[in-house]
């Protein structure tokens, strides 16, 4: 029986030229992914933390953040468990020249054990803990090797994400539904079981993930979500190039001058956080 992280090293081990290409493509998916570097990014810039300051890539995949980060002047740890991912991230920190500054090594964000209590003043996870079993096992760690007063940044999938409500097969709220008619039909022989090796994200809602940084001893400094789209009705995607871009471009202006409706119905939550200092 395979654990579920054994489950998602595999997936990403056999799908790392998907993941490599799914950052730079012009489709609406790509514009939406490269949306959530770039505010990251943006809100690690707008920090203005010294530049010999150490900071980490916690979980880097194909590299977009650990060379962003090394771009903005900084020195970077970038971890990841799967091999493959590593080599991504190594190609495209040759391919910028960054090797002085990124420094990459195979790593499990739950069990840091390469790093020292208090030892990051910031720590960058993008789309990671959405596909671990224990989500605050990580957070656990990632908050042990942070310094005090140093920064977290990090998303999750968002649960009410505004194409996945439109969506009934993806509706939260249709969930339990959908599982008594696949239960159904699996029973009569109409749908076949989904395979056991199979790896998925977990979503949450905006409000579990701010739970869960406090949970940990994290104070969440602010927070967005950004990405509307690809929007599909069952298995059939509307709104197709120029105007799906169009249509994630707008209501993200829209979700970042606040409007109510939008401002938490992005496909990632963003979260800035931080490890607060002693008490005097």
């Amino acid at each position: 029986m395979h654990t579920q992280q054994s489950k998602v090293d595999c997936y990403f081990e056999q799908h790392s030229d998907f993941w490599n290409s799914a950052y730079e493509t012009q489709d609406v998916a790509g514009r939406v992914l490269q949306q959530r570097t770039e505010r990251a990014l943006q809100w690690a810039k707008e920090l203005q933390l010294a530049r010999n300051i150490a900071v980490l890539d916690a979980g880097c995949g194909a590299g977009l953040a650990a060379v962003g980060l090394a771009r903005l002047g900084y020195n970077v740890e970038a971890v990841d468990r799967v091999p493959a991912m590593l080599e991504l991230t190594r190609k495209r920190v040759e391919q910028w020249d960054l090797k002085e500054s990124v420094h990459i090594s195979t790593g499990d964000i739950s069990s840091l054990k390469t790093f020292t209590d208090n030892h990051f003043g910031l720590i960058v996870s993008l789309g990671v803990l959405a596909w671990l079993s224990s989500p605050e096992a990580a957070l656990i760690e990632m908050n042990r090797v942070l310094k005090p007063g140093g920064y977290l940044i990090l998303s999750f999938g968002n649960l009410w994400a505004l194409q996945d409500v439109v969506n009934p097969l993806t509706n939260p709220l249709l969930a339990p539904l959908r599982s008594r008619v696949a239960k159904f039909l699996r029973g009569r022989g109409w749908l076949a079981s989904p395979t056991q090796n199979s790896a998925t994200d977990t979503h949450r809602r905006p409000l579990e993930v701010d739970r869960m940084l406090t949970s940990v001893g994290l104070r969440k400094l602010k927070c967005g979500t950004v990405g509307f789209g690809p929007f599909r009705f069952f298995r059939r995607e509307y709104g197709h190039g120029m105007l799906a871009k169009s249509i994630n471009e707008n209501l993200q202006s829209l979700a970042d001058r606040d409007c109510l409706l939008l401002r938490s119905a992005g496909a990632h939550y963003l979260v800035l956080s931080t490890k607060p200092l002693p008490s005097a």
